[in-house]
């Protein structure tokens, strides 16, 4: 019979925690959660497990129906964000990756979901902006920029491409967005 190892204890500072570290942090996102399920969608959208979950290159996910009940029989939606995402984020960007969930929720609840794209016409609600300023190469006749620079609004992730291609981050299925830059002649500002 081989000898019991002795239990190390546990290296807990009560001083330092005196409070539950896990009920503080996801009532934070519970708060939240309330506050824009009233102020955004008027309080339609069902309550959902708020969950912490790492998925690389994602701010966060909805998942419909991802828990069942043990006792009652009821399914439960999931909205996951993503502690690693976090980094370097304020909470505004936090939250507005709750929010950007809770629109999931909102279509899945009160809309139709497609299978094929995770982002569709009515999960934005024929929302679109119609202006914006013109690229300086094609205002002034100038030779266009081989490269311009496209973004997730999402994740934030970057790449590059001709200004008329049509990208999609494959992390998030969200379009990418050009970004057009105006440069400057400074020596046509000084005339």
């Amino acid at each position: 019979m081989a000898p019991r190892a002795k239990k190390q204890p546990l290296s807990y500072d009560k001083k330092k925690r005196k409070e539950a570290i896990t009920p503080i942090e996801y009532s934070s996102f519970q708060r939240a959660y309330d506050y824009f399920n009233e102020t955004l969608f008027n309080g339609l959208l069902p309550n959902v497990l708020i969950t912490l979950q790492r998925k690389a290159g994602s701010g966060g996910y909805f998942s419909p129906k991802r828990f069942t009940g043990r006792i009652e029989k009821t399914d439960v939606h999931e909205v996951a964000l993503n502690p690693d995402g976090f980094v370097g984020r304020t909470d505004e960007w936090i939250c507005s990756v709750l929010g950007h969930e809770m629109c999931h929720v909102r279509q899945q609840v009160h809309g139709k979901p497609s299978p094929g794209r995770y982002h569709n016409k009515e999960w934005a609600q024929g929302f679109q902006l119609r202006w914006q300023s013109a690229a300086r190469s094609v205002r002034d006749g100038a030779k266009r920029d081989s490269k311009t620079k496209f973004s997730c609004p999402a994740c934030g992730l970057n790449a590059w491409a001709k200004l008329d291609a049509r990208l999609m981050c494959k992390a998030c299925l969200a379009d990418m967005v050009p970004e057009v830059t105006l440069s400057y002649d400074r020596a046509a500002e000084a005339a």
